[in-house]
Parts: structure tokens; C-alpha cells; sequence
């Protein structure tokens, strides 16, 4: 996976939410980066902090596309419903998805955002 720094632009994200971490692939035209957001759990219940550092680590993504097996994606949605209407604002998606690769991953994100289209012509 090619990486690139974030300052290259707008673009859309894919968020793998799971309880006490997060996969996020920042998805431009033409690279993929990825990072990781780390949270604690109490008791199986995930700490408010970690939602905070995820809604920091999205930046300025144009489009969030939320996935994930758990219910995690679902609390991140409600929390960002109650706490953060912008970034809510910014979902474009919220899917169910069973354990991909990072490569599946990103080719169903570029897929759901409509990426190729947009490939400049070489």
C-alpha cells in the first residue's frame, strides 16, 4: 500500500471500528494511507476518549464510510450523533462487514467511493 502524507488533500475514509481500536484507510484517487487508533475498554464498555481520539484522527475527511463486525461502529455512530453533529454529517455509510484483508478493504472502499472514476489518465 502505497502512503503519502495526509496533507495531500481531502479524501474519503473507510473506518474499521472494533472494540478498543480502529482501522482507518484514507482513500485518495490515487494512494491508500493507513493508521491505527488504539482505545481502552472497561469491562467490555468502550472508554468516551477513544471515540474523541477516532473523531481527531478523521481530520478532515470529506466521507466517512463506518465498518466493522461489532456493535463499536454502532456506539461511534451514536456517540458521534450526541457529541459531534459535523462529523456525523460527514457518514456517508455504515456497514456490516465480516474480517476482510487491508486489500479488500481498501478495493470495496474505492469501490463505495467511486475512486477509479477518478484516476487521472496517464
Amino acid at each position: 500500500m502505497k502512503t503519502t502524507p495526509a496533507a495531500a488533500g481531502p479524501c474519503c475514509v473507510a473506518v474499521v471500528v472494533e472494540h478498543g481500536w480502529a482501522r482507518l484507510f484514507f482513500v485518495h484517487a490515487d494512494y491508500t494511507e493507513a493508521a491505527t487508533v488504539q482505545g481502552a475498554t472497561t469491562d467490555g464498555v468502550l472508554v468516551r476518549d477513544f471515540f474523541v481520539a477516532l473523531g481527531l484522527a478523521l481530520g478532515d475527511a470529506e466521507q466517512v464510510l463506518l465498518l466493522g463486525e461489532s456493535t463499536a461502529r454502532l456506539y461511534f455512530l451514536q456517540h458521534a450523533h450526541r457529541h459531534d453533529r459535523a462529523l456525523e454529517a460527514r457518514f456517508v455509510g455504515n456497514r456490516s462487514s465480516a474480517q476482510r484483508s487491508e486489500v479488500a478493504l481498501v478495493a470495496f472502499a474505492r469501490r463505495y467511493f467511486d475512486l477509479e472514476s477518478r484516476l487521472p489518465l496517464r
